[in-house]
């Protein structure tokens, strides 16, 4: 599963050299497409293992990238992802999540996804809830290479680094699995949603025009068009028989 999860995430990954660059106006709001700000470079989509605090564990020895807390009856399941990028634009790495995540439950296809990274389609992207976001750590290579002839480079020192890595275990991660089990529980709301059905997610446009549904979206679309069609037939019989 999650080899087939990082496989999903290696999509965005691109520089500014790509043959193929990735457009991210269907990941934010009021960019157009084809915009010269819809292009990003990230350099880095995968999952990642961090250290854990001793309330929790990871799941199994085989697959050390999910983990959840120890002595609670069934425990959410987490993993972190990691995105590291020049930029990010609002709402692009929950728009980000919310495709993939999309893409492994079945309520799209990959193709959308694909779709939705051309500069020439829009596409609805769903957006997954902010709770488990953070900025994990600012780096600066393009000012360093620019700047190390000066000895005037942006670095963090090995202690600042391990600071961080306990202040993360310690506070930042068990605020947010405490929130989805007991405060907020946004991303198990999100996940058993049945937003994948409304047709403003999912079909893709270009020019304005759809050119493209999911076809797992399709057939939910012609199942509500059926349900309709048997409704207005009932509401006509009882109509003809009111008359009669």
């Amino acid at each position: 599963m999650m080899t087939r999860f990082n496989e999903l995430l290696s999509k965005y990954v691109t520089t500014n050299t790509s043959t193929h660059r990735r457009a991210f106006h269907n990941f934010t709001e009021e960019v157009k497409a084809g915009s010269q700000n819809s292009f990003r470079v990230i350099r880095e989509s995968t999952t990642c293992r961090i250290p854990l605090p001793d309330n929790m564990e990871f799941v199994s020895p085989e697959d050390h990238d999910i983990f959840r807390e120890k002595n609670v009856d069934d425990p959410n399941e987490f993993v972190v992802v990691k995105f590291f990028g020049d930029s990010f634009m609002m709402h692009q790495i929950r728009r980000m999540i919310g495709m993939v995540v999309s893409v492994m439950r079945g309520w799209c296809e990959e193709s959308v996804m694909d779709f939705s990274l051309t500069a020439s389609h829009n596409v609805n992207v769903p957006e997954a809830p902010g709770t488990g976001l953070f900025l994990n750590k600012m780096e600066f290579p393009l000012y360093n290479r620019k700047e190390m002839s000066e000895g005037l480079v942006i670095e963090w020192s090995k202690e600042s680094d391990e600071t961080c890595e306990k202040f993360k275990s310690d506070f930042i991660l068990p605020e947010i699995v405490n929130a989805e089990r007991v405060a907020s529980k946004s991303a198990s709301s999100w996940l058993t949603s049945t937003f994948m059905f409304k047709t403003k997610y999912f079909s893709v446009k270009e020019n304005g025009v759809v050119v493209a549904v999911s076809k797992r979206h399709q057939k939910r679309m012609n199942a509500d068009n059926v349900i309709s069609e048997d409704l207005q037939t009932s509401e006509k019989q009882e109509t003809e028989n009111v008359e009669l």
